[in-house]
């Protein structure tokens, strides 16, 4: 019992310092690409924000493609799998409209950090499924 409350709070501290990280990548990015002014001085620390969103999002639809190809037959699973995709897209469409939801500029970059690290741990709860061979189909 002490184990898992444990881990739990271990998952907890890994999102919150993905998060962190996320934004203060973020921040840095957009502080060099804007110098200190109102307009940007260097749009390719904008464009490298975007296609960094980009990659972690294009990875994480990959990791959630690949999941449902190759996890189909693990019922349990795809429960996971379908909540963690919900989240995601609600997650992202948020982060997306958040300026128009609340008046705060949302941050693409902590999304796609920790949707893709989701997506990991999505794939790492499927493969620990105990008594069903469905759910490994890496180990044939």
């Amino acid at each position: 019992w002490t184990a898992r409350v444990a881990s739990m709070l271990f998952l907890v501290l890994q999102v919150i310092m993905l998060i962190d990280f996320g934004y203060q990548w973020n921040e840095d990015w957009v502080d060099r690409a804007y110098d200190g002014g109102d307009e940007p001085v260097n749009k390719g620390w904008l464009v490298g924000v975007i296609g960094s969103a980009l990659l972690l999002n294009g990875l994480t639809i990959g990791a959630f493609a690949g999941m449902l190809t190759q996890y189909s037959d693990c019922k349990q699973g795809m429960v996971y799998l379908y909540i963690t995709m919900i989240w995601y897209v609600v997650n992202t469409v948020l982060t997306l409209f958040r300026e128009q939801l609340i008046g705060q500029p949302g941050a693409v970059l902590p999304t796609a950090v920790v949707s893709l690290f989701s997506a990991y741990l999505n794939w790492s709860a499927m493969e620990s499924i105990p008594g069903e061979p469905a759910c490994r189909p890496l180990d044939d």
